[in-house]
């Protein structure tokens, strides 16, 4: 049978690389469509005509995309079925017209059943994982265990990518060695993961080190690409693990490689190993200058005084250092915001990045933020904008000034000596003068820490609308 796999953000989903390697090892043929890539979506399906078609969307894209999948049924009568971060927290998706199932959690096991069960006609109703609308009711299934041992998997098929020149030719490549994240964020939906699969086996995973190495090398000889990028939530949260796989990354791939971290997990002797391994770029999230939103609400449990050192180990070996920043988050005034920008001017930042706060479904903050009239009565997830770069729907004192900080952020951090007069700007009321000063800001950030260089940044961010989706707290 023949299955598609949509999504927008003109990138490579590891999530679907893996599913489609799965399904492949089942004789099955699968394709991948990317609505920012294709001129018609649904022309594109037709003809690839699929009995089962996937599609991947986080919070804030999900309307857009229910209603891409009501007129894909309509157009061509296959199943549809959602996954990702936003059919896992939210799997009432399946109610939507033109959703058949949910997946919630990690679907390898459930798709390959799944498919397997529409290839013969056979009941889908089950299948664990899976939400199923059936009749004028939806099955409700529980999620079996956790693959604990991810080098069981195929390994991710990177070739379903391949047709897309834009993306068979971008300069560097994004890999994961990891699944899970044991930290408690309350800004991020991983606790809501955590706790769905709490008894069900081992939540935080790591491949072997060889065989993730192999990987990239394989793709380096494919795609000859020039720098990686390391997207793992935890990446050196196991020492021993990134001490076995560095001397093989740097014996098999030799690339420069950009990675994120969390500032408490870094060391300067890790600092060093990681300098000496080629690491050029490195990125950890600061959310907020003020311990109280970061620590007391957000629950990260990292001082400015860790943030202030691990800057200063990764600054003295001379590697990149960008930050991840949110802004109108609760209890957020015009002050937290500045303490915000003063942090990250005394860590050195070379590429500070501002998002929105949004209130994520089945987190922490957002019952913060609902308990305490951040959020009204008749909010809904709904309304939630899918890049975190705009606005929110919280509703905080000065909020005005708040946002305009964060759109003139990336200008404040990196030209300091403006901090005067930036802080009588950001009275005006926002307008688009400020918008636009934040998209250019965003591109030039974006291009140097990619090493992606403008033309190809602009291109990417006329296909997306914006910049750092890939990077959200979801």
């Amino acid at each position: 049978m023949r299955i598609a796999f949509v999504h927008s953000f003109p990138q490579e989903y590891h999530g679907i690389m893996y599913l489609a390697a799965a399904l492949k090892a089942d004789g099955h043929e699968c394709g991948v469509f990317v609505t920012s890539l294709e001129k018609d979506i649904i022309g594109a399906l037709s003809r690839f005509s699929p009995g089962l078609v996937g599609f991947s969307c986080t919070t804030g894209e999900h309307l857009q995309t229910a209603g891409l999948a009501a007129r894909v049924k309509k157009a061509l009568g296959a199943v549809t079925v959602f996954g990702g971060p936003h059919a896992t927290v939210c799997p009432e998706i399946v109610e939507r017209e033109g959703v058949d199932i949910a997946c919630v959690g990690e679907g390898e096991d459930a798709v390959r059943e799944l498919a397997s069960a529409v290839e013969r006609g056979g009941d889908i109703s089950g299948i664990r994982n899976l939400w199923v609308k059936r009749g004028g009711a939806v099955v409700k299934n529980e999620p079996r265990p956790l693959l604990e041992d991810l080098d069981a998997l195929p390994r991710p098929d990177w070739s379903i990518y391949y047709k897309y020149p834009f993306l068979r030719g971008k300069s560097t490549k994004t890999f994961i060695g990891s699944r899970g994240c044991p930290f408690n964020c309350t800004f991020c939906t991983d606790p809501y993961f955590q706790a769905l699969y709490r008894g069900k086996g081992r939540y935080l995973r790591m491949r072997a080190p060889r065989g993730f190495a192999e990987e990239i090398r394989e793709q380096k000889e494919i795609l000859r690409f020039s720098t990686v990028t390391f997207d793992d939530e935890v990446f050196v949260w196991n020492r021993g693990w990134l001490r076995e796989f560095l001397p093989l990354y740097r014996e098999m791939v030799g690339l420069p490689f950009f990675c994120g971290v969390r500032a408490d997990t870094l060391t300067e002797e890790i600092v060093g190993e990681l300098r000496d391994s080629g690491c050029y770029g490195m990125s950890f999230g600061i959310e907020s200058g003020s311990e109280h939103i970061r620590n007391e609400i957000g629950k990260k449990g990292i001082t400015n005084e860790q943030i202030l050192a691990a800057a200063r180990w990764v600054k003295a070996r001379g590697i990149v250092l960008r930050t991840t920043n949110m802004f109108c988050l609760p209890d957020e005034t015009p002050e937290r915001a500045w303490e915000t920008v003063a942090l990250n001017v005394a860590c050195g930042v070379d590429h500070p990045f501002a998002y929105v706060y949004q209130p994520l479904p089945k987190t922490g903050m957002y019952e913060y933020a609902r308990s305490r009239g951040f959020i009204g009565g008749d909010f809904s997830f709904d309304r939630l904008e899918p890049m975190h770069l705009n606005d929110n729907p919280l509703a905080l004192e000065k909020k005005g000034q708040i946002l305009n900080i964060q759109k003139l952020f990336y200008l404040a951090v990196t030209r300091p000596r403006l901090i005067p007069l930036l802080r009588l700007v950001v009275r005006i009321p926002p307008n688009p003068a400020f918008t636009l000063i934040f998209k250019l800001c965003l591109v030039r950030n974006y291009s140097r820490y990619k090493k992606l260089g403008l033309l190809k940044t602009l291109a990417l961010a006329m296909r997306s609308r914006a910049i750092g989706q890939e990077a959200r707290p979801q």
